[in-house]
């Protein structure tokens, strides 16, 4: 019962903050998208991976493995610690792992649950190719 009442809160809640559209949040917009491709398709020519710092709900580390070479990996890097939508970052976390399932099963992406300032410390064999730094926020 209690957490029936916790659900039916947080959905008032969500809407008296949130009561436009929020299927859209977290995401870059059309022109936004078009530069990232141009930048990831450039980036195709150099060694490395790529890694996005601030994955959300994945929208973006989606875009990146399809535009991507083969050969190259997506590394999707969040601590899950926000999101718009008021959820739990256990919640968020497996929201985020179910929209990237596919991605991560055959090797395009890899989810690492950590804070950018640890990993940004993390060795690298070969620097990425391309850093898309999406939880920069000052």
């Amino acid at each position: 019962m209690l957490k029936l009442c916790k659900r039916a809160v947080k959905h008032v809640v969500r809407r008296a903050l949130f009561p436009h559209d929020l299927s859209h949040c977290g995401s870059l917009g059309a022109s936004e998208y078009e530069f990232l491709k141009s930048l990831v398709e450039r980036a195709n020519e150099l060694p490395g991976d790529f890694v996005e710092i601030g994955t959300l709900f994945g929208s973006t580390a989606q875009r990146l493995a399809a535009w991507k070479a083969p050969e190259k990996k997506v590394f999707a890097v969040d601590r899950f610690s926000w999101n718009p939508w008021i959820l739990s970052p256990e919640e968020h976390e497996r929201i985020t792992a179910n929209n990237l399932f596919y991605l991560t099963a055959h090797g395009h992406v890899e989810i690492v649950k950590a804070d950018k300032n640890d990993f940004y410390r993390r060795p690298f064999a070969v620097p990425p190719a391309l850093a898309f730094l999406d939880a920069i926020h000052t």
